[in-house]
C-alpha cells in the first residue's frame, strides 16, 4: 500500500478515477459494459478456442458417418475379409481419440480465458460500485435507509453477473457454434432432414422466451424480499445487547421467518418456471430428434440418402437436442445476470455520482468563517433544521455553540464542512466554500462527532487516518498526553499496535476511549479549524475538564469550535452562541450573558459526567479481558465432524413434508435416469431400421419404435420437471431451516461471542452463501442418484447384451472416479481462498459505507480506495488460480470421454466383424455407456457449485453446533415483589471477565428497596456497567449471589422478569421501521394512540413527532437516525420505557445527550414514577443524583460510600471529590 494513500492525502475525482481505472458508465447497464479494448487479447483467443472445441462434435459426427458407411459396405460383402474391414475402420476410431485430445486443449484454453474475462468484469463492476459510493453526496446515504441490506444483495448479484459473463457466456458461445457446425453438417448430408429439424427451433425459442420473462420477474422479487431478510439479520447482529435486554428473541425469530418465507415463495416460483422450461425443452428436443430419425428412415428407403448420411444427421440431432437444452438454460442464466446487474446499478445508482472540483488555495486556511443567511433541511424531512442563520467566527479564536438537542448544532458543523448543500452562503477566509474544492476544505477543517467511528486496524493506524504525512513522534506523543490515551497505550501489551475496530483478535474500547482516539486523531491532523461536536460526552467529568484545559492551550493560535450542552466546562471569558429551534437566539461572552439575565442565563448549570454505555462496551479495566474466551469459542466451533454425522444433521434439519418431497424427487430422479437405457434400447431399433445389414425395415416398424421413443421422451421431460421441482422445494426448506436454526443459535450466544463476530460476514453467510446449498439438494442428489441408477442399469443391461464390450467400457470408471476425487479436493482449497478474498473486499465496502461521514470529513477516500484495491487484487489473484484449476478439470473430461468412445467403438466393430455380437447389440452397449459417460461428465461439471454448497453447510453446521448460553435463559421461578423487603440484593459478589485478571467486582454488597430511587456513581472503570450486566444476567458472578425478590437471580424466569423491567441505555437502539413500531417493540400489552401521544408529550417529543410527514408512522432506524439529534433519540428511548409501565426502571446515563431543560423534565418524570416504580440509575449529573433516595459511590469494584446526596456531599470525602 502506498504510504501517501495510507495517510489519506487529499482526494480528487481525477485521482480516484486514475486509482480505480474505472471509466464513466452508461445509464443503461448491459452485460458487456465493462469490456475494454485490452480484453480483446483474452476475448479473441477465448472465442477462437471455444469455437474450435465446438467443432469437435461435428468432426466426430463425420467420422461416425464414415464408420457406418464402412459398416454398411461390410454388410454388402465389399471387403475380402473381416481383418481388412477392421483395419480400414480403426483409423477413424483413432481419429476420434485424437479429436478428443484436441478438444481437451481447446476447451482448457477457451474456458480459462473466459473465466479470466469474468474476473476482470466483476473486478471493474465492484470498482464501479465502490467508486460510485465514494463519490456520492451524503444526502444520498440519508435517503437509503436500507443501504446495508442492498449492499448484501449487490454482492450476490455481482457474483451472478461474473458467472454470466464467464462460464455461461463460454457455454453459450460453444453451444451456438456447435449448433451452427452441426446444422451445416446436417445440411451437407441431408438438407431435407435438416429443414425438418429446424422447424422445431421457433417453438423452442418461443417457449424459452415466455418462461424467461416470468423467471426474470420472480428473480427481481426474490432480490427485493432478500433485502428484508438482511435487514432483520443485521439488526440482530449489530444490536444483540438490546435484544437480550428486552428478551425479544422470539419476536426476531418470527420476523426472520416471515421475511424468509417471502423470499422462498419468490424463489420457488422462479424454479417452477425454470423447471417447466427445462422439461419442455428436453421433450421438444427429443421429439425433434425422433421425428428426424423417422423421416431419415424414409429417405434411406427411397434411396435419397445413404445410411451413413442419416447416421451423421442422427448424431448431429442427438447433440443438437442437448445443445438446445444447454442454450435454453444459458439464456436464462444470462438473463438472470443482466437482471442482477440492473439491480446493482439501481441499488447503488452508479449513474448518479457527484463530480467534485473547485478552487484550491495555495496556502492554509486562517479560520475566519462567516455564515450568512443559511437555511437547511434534510432531503427526507419537510421542516427546516436551520433557519436563516447568520454568524461570524473569527480566526484563531475559541467559540462555544450550545443549545437544546435538536437545535441544529450538529447540522451547522456539517454545513461548515460542506457535507450537504444549503441555502445561503458560508465563507472561509472570504472564499465561498461552495466554490472551494471539498477535499481541500476537509484538509483544513476537522470535525469530531459524538458518535465516533474506529475502523478495522491498529490504534496507530486509526490515529494516522487523514494525515497527509506520517505523524511526527513529538506531535503524536503530545496528542496522546492531551487526550490521556498515553496511560491506556502504556497498559496494553501491543501498545499502539493493538487491533481495534472489530473482528477476531481486536480489542473493544469503551465509549470514552473511542472518543479519546477520535480527538487524538484530530490533534495529530492539526488543521487550522477544529470542530468538536459533543466529542467528549462519554468521558468522565474530571478527565474531560483536564483534556479541555490542555486542548485550549494547544489550540491557542488555532480556530476551535466546541458544541456542547454542558455549560460547566465553559469559562466565563469564552464566547458563547446559543441556538434554539434552528436559529441563533443569543451570542456573547459567557459572563456578560449571565449578568444580563438572558435566556442563556435561565438555563441551570448541568454537571454532565456520562459513563460508558453499559451494553457490550467494557470499562477501562475490562478492555481486552474477553479475547481468550472468544478464541476458545471459535476453536470449539471449528471442530471437525464425520461425513456420516453431516448427512444425519442434514436429514434431521428437513421437516416431514420436505423429507417427502426429497424422497419423491429422488424416486422420480431414478425414473428419469431409467429413461436413458430405455431410450437407447428403442434407439437401437431405429438404427437397425436405417442401417440394416442386408435388409430394409418397413414403415410400420419405424412408426412403432418412433412412437415408443416419443412416449419415453414425454416421460423424460415430465420426470425431469417433477424431480427438479420436488428437490427445489426440499432444498428451499432446508435453506430456511438451516438459516433459522443458525439464527436461533446466534441469538443465545453470550455477549463476548458477538464481540468477535463479523456481522457482515455472518449476514453474507446466512443470506447469500447459503443459497449455494440449494445446489447441494436440488441438483447434486438427483444427478448422483441418476448416475448411480444409470450406471447400475447400464452395467446390468450391457453385461446381459454383451459382457465383453461392457467390461471394456466399465474399465474407464476408475478414471472418472479419480477425476472426481482430485477435482473435489483441489477445488475446495481454491474455492475457500476465493471466498475469503471476496469477504475481505466486501468487508472494506461495508466498513467504509458504515462510516461514510467520517470518511468524507477526514478525506479518507484514498485510504479506503487503497485498501479496497489491495483486497481486490488478492481476490483477482485467487480468481485466476481458481479459473485455471476449474478449466483444467473441466477440459480433462474430454480426454476420458472421447478416448472411451473411440476404444469402445473400435472393439465393438471388431466383435461385429467376428460375428460375436450383432449390430443392434453393439449399438445398445455403446449408446448405454456413452450416455452414462455423458451424465458423469455433467455431474463433474457441476462440482464447483456443489463444492461451494458443501463449504457453506460446514460453516453453518459450525454455527448450529455452538453451545447454548443457558445463563441467560435458565430459570422457572416467577418473581414476586414484596414490600419492605430488599428488591435486589448483591451478596459478596465477585466477578471477572477473565479468571486470570483481577476481579471487576470484589466482594460486592448492595441492597435496593422497592419504590426507591438509587443512583450508582463512580469513575470510569469502577464496575458500574458490569453491575448492570450481571443484573440483566448477561453474565453470571463467579462467587456470591444476586437475589431478586428474595430468589436467586439465576433461578428466575427471565422472560417474566424482563416484562416487569424497562431499560434506557445511553446508546439508541432503533430498527428500520416506524416510530410506532419502535416504541411498541416487543410490548406485551396493547396501547392506544392516545396513550403514546401522552407519553411523547411527557418527554417533549410530541410536537417533533407530529411535525414529521407521517407522524408516528415516520421511519427511523438505520441511516434515518442521522436526521434526528442524539437528544431526540434519547427522549424516544425514555418514552419507549415509559410506555411499558414497568415496575423496575433501569436508567444508564439516560440524560447524557439532553440539554439542561430536558434533563430537568426527565428528573421530574422520575420523581413522579417513584410511588409505583423502583428506579436504578447510573449518572454523574447533579440533577439526577439530587432526586435519588440513595446514592451509592463505587470504586475498585465495591461500594465505598452510600447515603443521600446532601449527606455524602457534606462529608467531603470520595463522593465530594467526584462531583467537584
Amino acid at each position: 500500500m502506498d504510504e501517501k494513500d495510507f495517510y489519506g492525502s487529499p482526494v480528487t475525482i481525477t485521482s480516484v478515477l486514475e486509482t480505480s481505472g474505472v471509466t464513466e458508465v452508461s445509464r443503461k447497464p448491459w452485460l458487456f459494459m465493462f469490456v475494454k479494448a485490452k480484453d480483446c487479447w483474452l476475448l479473441l483467443p477465448a472465442s477462437i478456442f471455444t469455437i474450435l472445441s465446438a467443432m469437435v462434435p461435428a468432426t466426430v459426427a463425420v467420422l461416425l458417418a464414415r464408420v457406418f458407411d464402412k459398416l454398411e459396405g461390410f454388410g454388402r460383402n465389399e471387403y475380402s475379409s473381416s481383418r481388412d474391414f477392421v483395419a480400414d475402420v480403426q483409423w477413424f476410431c483413432f481419429a476420434i481419440a485424437f479429436v478428443g485430445i484436441g478438444a481437451t486443449l481447446f476447451s482448457w484454453l477457451g474456458l480459462t480465458c473466459f473465466l479470466l474475462v469474468g474476473e476482470r468484469q466483476q473486478k471493474r463492476c465492484r470498482q464501479q460500485v465502490y467508486q460510485s459510493l465514494l463519490r456520492k453526496e451524503l444526502e444520498w446515504f440519508d435517503r437509503k435507509s436500507d443501504l446495508n441490506s442492498n449492499l448484501m444483495q449487490v454482492n450476490r448479484c455481482i457474483e451472478e453477473f461474473r458467472m454470466g459473463v464467464s462460464e455461461c457466456l463460454e457455454m453459450l458461445i460453444k453451444s451456438v457454434a456447435m449448433l451452427c457446425a452441426l446444422l451445416i453438417l446436417s445440411f451437407y448430408y441431408s438438407w431435407r432432414l435438416t429443414l425438418l429439424v429446424m422447424a422445431t427451433i421457433p417453438v423452442i425459442v418461443l417457449v424459452t422466451s415466455g418462461w424467461g420473462i416470468l423467471i426474470g420477474k420472480y428473480t427481481t422479487l426474490e432480490n427485493k424480499h432478500s433485502e428484508n431478510t438482511v435487514k432483520v439479520l443485521e439488526w440482530n447482529l449489530l444490536n444483540y445487547t438490546w435484544i437480550k435486554i428486552v428478551d425479544s428473541s422470539l419476536l426476531e425469530k418470527r420476523k426472520l421467518d416471515a421475511a424468509s418465507k417471502m423470499t422462498s415463495h419468490s424463489f420457488l416460483r422462479t424454479k417452477l418456471f425454470f423447471n417447466l422450461n427445462a422439461g419442455m425443452i428436453k421433450f421438444l428436443a427429443l421429439m425433434m430428434f425422433i421425428q428426424s430419425f423417422w423421416y431419415g428412415s424414409f429417405l434411406v428407403r427411397n434411396h435419397l440418402n445413404s445410411s451413413g448420411d442419416i447416421i451423421s444427421c442422427f448424431y448431429s440431432c442427438l447433440t443438437v437436442s442437448r445443445i438446445f437444452s444447454t442454450i435454453s438454460s444459458q439464456i436464462v442464466s444470462l438473463r438472470t445476470a443482466h437482471i442482477s446487474l440492473k439491480y446493482v446499478f439501481k441499488s447503488v445508482d452508479c449513474s448518479n455520482v457527484s463530480y467534485e472540483g473547485g478552487f484550491q488555495p495555495k496556502h492554509d486556511m486562517m479560520g475566519d468563517i462567516k455564515i450568512s443567511n443559511v437555511s437547511f433541511k434534510y432531503p427526507v424531512r419537510d421542516d427546516w433544521v436551520l433557519k436563516n442563520i447568520t454568524l461570524q467566527i473569527p480566526a484563531n479564536h475559541l467559540l462555544y455553540i450550545v443549545g437544546k438537542s435538536g437545535s441544529g448544532k450538529s447540522t451547522l458543523a456539517s454545513l461548515i464542512l460542506r457535507l450537504y448543500h444549503f441555502d445561503g452562503k458560508i465563507t472561509c477566509d472570504d472564499y465561498d466554500i461552495s466554490r472551494l474544492d471539498r477535499s481541500w476544505l476537509a484538509s483544513q477543517i476537522t470535525l469530531v462527532q459524538q458518535q465516533c467511528i474506529l475502523f478495522g486496524g491498529t490504534i496507530f493506524e486509526n490515529l494516522s487516518l487523514g494525515c497527509p504525512t506520517p505523524a511526527a513522534p513529538k506531535l503524536l506523543n503530545e496528542a496522546l498526553q492531551i487526550t490521556g490515551l498515553d496511560q491506556l497505550i502504556a497498559s496494553l501489551p501491543a501498545g499502539l499496535n493493538t487491533k481495534v475496530g472489530g473482528g477476531p483478535g481486536s480489542m473493544t474500547l469503551s465509549g470514552g476511549q473511542q472518543q479519546k482516539v477520535a480527538l487524538c486523531r484530530a490533534l495529530i491532523r492539526d488543521t487550522p479549524v477544529l470542530i468538536l461536536d459533543e466529542a467528549l460526552s462519554a468521558v468522565d467529568y474530571s478527565q474531560r475538564i483536564l483534556i479541555l484545559e490542555k486542548l485550549k492551550r494547544n489550540r491557542r493560535r488555532r480556530s476551535t469550535i466546541i458544541m456542547t450542552h454542558d455549560y460547566s466546562e465553559i469559562a466565563d471569558s469564552d464566547y458563547v452562541v446559543l441556538m434554539e429551534n434552528g436559529k441563533i437566539e443569543e451570542q456573547g461572552v459567557k459572563i456578560d450573558l449571565l449578568n444580563r439575565k438572558t435566556r442563556f442565563a435561565s438555563f441551570q448549570y448541568q454537571l454532565d459526567i456520562p459513563d460508558d454505555p453499559f451494553e457490550h462496551r467494557m470499562e477501562e479495566e475490562e478492555v481486552g479481558q474477553r479475547l481468550d474466551l472468544v478464541q476458545d469459542l471459535e476453536s470449539q466451533a471449528h471442530k471437525k465432524v464425520s461425513a456420516l454425522r453431516l448427512l444425519r444433521q442434514l436429514w434431521h434439519v428437513l421437516t416431514f413434508g420436505s423429507r417427502v418431497c426429497f424422497l419423491l424427487g429422488i424416486i422420480v430422479s431414478v425414473v428419469n435416469a431409467s429413461m436413458t437405457p430405455l431410450f437407447t434400447f428403442f434407439l437401437s431399433k431405429l438404427v437397425l431400421g436405417i442401417v440394416s445389414v442386408g435388409q430394409q425395415a418397413s414403415s410400420t416398424y419405424m412408426v412403432k419404435w418412433s412412437l415408443a421413443l416419443l412416449c419415453v421422451a414425454f416421460m423424460d421431460g415430465l420426470s425431469l420437471f417433477t424431480s427438479k421441482m420436488a428437490l427445489s422445494q426440499s432444498s428451499e426448506t432446508l435453506v430456511d431451516q438451516l438459516r433459522n436454526r443458525a439464527f436461533d443459535k446466534i441469538l443465545v450466544q453470550p455477549v463476548c461471542w458477538f464481540q468477535s463476530a463479523n456481522p457482515s460476514a455472518l449476514s453474507s453467510l446466512l443470506i447469500n452463501d447459503i443459497k449455494n446449498l440449494r445446489t447441494v439438494i436440488s441438483d447434486a442428489p438427483s444427478q448422483l442418484i441418476s448416475v448411480i441408477a444409470l450406471i447400475l442399469i447400464a452395467l446390468v443391461w450391457s453385461l446381459i447384451v454383451c459382457w465383453k464390450l461392457a467390461l471394456v467400457g466399465l474399465s474407464f470408471a476408475p478414471l472418472f472416479a479419480m477425476f472426481s476425487i482430485l477435482f473435489s479436493i483441489v477445488l475446495q482449497k481454491y474455492e475457500t481462498e476465493y471466498k475469503e478474498a471476496s469477504d475481505n473486499v466486501e468487508g472494506v465496502v461495508h466498513e467504509s459505507v458504515l462510516g461514510m461521514k467520517t470518511v468524507v470529513s477526514l478525506n479518507l477516500q484514498n485510504y479506503f480506495q487503497a485498501r479496497f484495491n489491495n483486497h481486490m487484487n488478492r481476490m483477482n489473484h485467487a480468481g485466476k488460480q481458481r479459473a485455471l484449476i476449474i478449466s483444467i478439470a473441466m477440459a480433462a473430461q474430454n480426454i476420458a470421454i472421447y478416448l472411451s468412445q473411440a476404444i469402445m467403438l473400435y472393439y465393438g466393430i471388431k466383435l461385429v466383424s467376428e460375428k460375436s455380437i450383432t449390430l443392434v447389440q453393439m449399438i445398445q452397449v455403446v449408446a448405454l455407456i456413452m450416455f452414462t459417460v455423458g451424465y458423469v461428465s455433467a455431474m463433474l461439471s457441476s462440482m464447483p457449485n456443489v463444492n461451494k454448497g458443501v463449504l457453506v453447510f460446514m460453516k453453518i453446521l459450525t454455527l448450529i453446533q455452538l453451545p447454548d448460553n443457558l445463563q441467560e435463559s435458565y430459570g422457572t421461578t416467577k418473581p414476586v415483589m414484596k414490600p419492605n423487603k430488599p428488591l435486589l440484593r448483591f451478596q459478596n459478589v465477585q466477578f471477572s471477565y477473565d479468571p486470570n485478571t483481577s476481579p471487576v467486582l470484589d466482594n460486592f454488597n448492595l441492597s435496593l428497596y422497592m419504590n426507591e430511587i438509587t443512583c450508582i456513581v463512580g469513575k470510569s472503570g469502577c464496575g458500574k456497567s458490569t453491575l448492570l450486566n450481571l443484573l440483566l444476567r448477561l453474565y453470571s458472578p463467579q462467587k456470591g449471589s444476586i437475589k431478586f425478590c428474595g430468589a436467586n437471580l439465576d433461578q428466575l424466569d427471565m422472560s417474566e422478569l424482563k416484562k416487569e423491567v424497562a431499560v434506557v441505555t445511553q446508546n439508541h437502539y432503533f430498527f428500520d421501521g416506524t416510530i410506532f413500531e419502535n416504541l411498541t417493540y416487543n410490548l406485551h400489552k396493547t396501547v392506544t394512540r392516545a396513550q403514546i401521544d401522552e407519553v411523547l408529550e411527557l418527554v417533549d417529543m410530541a410536537k417533533f413527532v407530529h411535525s414529521l410527514p407521517d407522524n408516528l408512522f415516520s421511519r427511523i432506524g438505520g441511516s434515518s437516525n442521522l436526521l434526528i439529534s442524539g437528544g431526540q433519540l434519547q427522549r424516544l428511548c425514555i418514552a419507549r420505557a415509559l410506555i411499558r409501565s414497568p415496575k423496575v426502571l433501569i436508567l444508564d446515563e439516560c440524560t447524557a445527550s439532553l440539554d439542561p431543560q430536558n434533563t430537568k423534565r426527565v428528573a421530574k418524570i422520575i420523581l413522579g414514577l417513584k410511588k409505583h416504580v423502583t428506579i436504578i440509575m447510573i449518572s454523574h449529573q447533579r440533577e439526577m443524583m439530587q432526586i435519588a433516595d440513595t446514592v451509592a459511590y463505587m470504586e475498585d469494584g465495591i461500594i465505598k460510600e452510600k447515603g443521600h446526596y446532601n449527606t455524602l456531599s457534606n462529608r467531603k470525602n470520595l463522593f465530594y471529590q467526584l462531583i467537584n
